[in-house]
């Protein structure tokens, strides 16, 4: 055998050897939350590399800490009738399907992808600490498969991956101090920008966070240790790709060692 052909046949043994890389991908994110937080979204990604008729999944969260809220339909919509997208018990089934038939749901590269559908969930106010599981299930139709334009079955079959919520302990301090005292964000309303102000009881790692009325984290302003004392953290309203958010209202969280405080902004354009 040449050098040449000995070069080729290693080559070729190497690539067989790499794993396949799905395709077609499902992501349900994991978030943070506390005890009592309403309305927190979980975003499941979808990364298709075909245009989608439907699709059918089931979803079984932890009714030990989470109460299902709403499901909404990010891209497409959800069919109602045969195999109807409904709750049952600790059992979210989910039919989404393309409403714009004949156009379809449309191929979407990168992974995770845009969300495909997103849920809302209160936390029980006396929910552990812990990760509520948000696993695919499969029962009778709704065992995670798709169906393309033309009404076929997708290969491969989309790869699933769990998230859920992490359920945080409740930050707080044994005197009452608050987290931030008087949090206000001046200009309010705000046109563009606006600054938050608030006061730190003690030194610690902060997180800063502004929220859509959904519960969508739309920019995490700072992250880290600051000191004790005043603050001020400006928001030029836009969201984490530096897009400007929609007129509208939003919430700004802080959060540290001593507990959350949030204030109220609105947005105009």
């Amino acid at each position: 055998m040449s050098a040449f052909i000995r070069r080729l046949f290693v080559v070729a043994v190497s690539l067989a050897a790499l794993p396949a890389l799905a395709a077609n991908v499902v992501t349900v994110q994991t978030v943070d939350a506390e005890p009592g937080d309403t309305s927190v979204r979980v975003d499941v990604h979808a990364h298709n590399e075909v245009e989608l008729l439907e699709y059918f999944n089931l979803l079984i969260f932890d009714e030990t800490r989470l109460a299902y809220v709403d499901l909404v339909a990010d891209r497409g919509g959800f069919w109602y009738g045969y195999y109807p997208t409904r709750v049952e018990g600790d059992h979210v089934y989910v039919h989404g399907w393309a409403v714009d038939y004949p156009d379809c749901i449309d191929p979407v590269a990168g992974d995770p992808g845009p969300p495909l559908f997103h849920l809302l969930f209160d936390v029980l106010p006396d929910a552990p600490e812990g990760l509520a599981a948000l696993p695919f299930g499969s029962e009778g139709a709704f065992d995670g498969h798709w169906n393309d334009c033309s009404g076929y079955s997708v290969t491969p079959a989309p790869t699933y991956h769990d998230g859920g919520v992490q359920v945080e302990p409740t930050t707080g301090v044994d005197d009452g101090r608050a987290v931030a005292v008087a949090p206000r964000a001046y200009p309010n309303p705000a046109a563009g920008s606006t600054r938050i102000s608030f006061v730190l009881p003690a030194s610690g790692r902060t997180e800063i966070v502004v929220y859509d009325l959904a519960g969508r984290r739309i920019r995490t302003l700072t992250a880290g240790v600051m000191a004790a004392g005043p603050h001020g953290v400006p928001w030029d309203g836009a969201d984490e790709t530096g897009r400007p958010a929609p007129a509208g209202v939003y919430f700004c969280r802080v959060r540290s060692a001593a507990g959350t405080a949030v204030d109220k902004i609105m947005l105009v354009r």
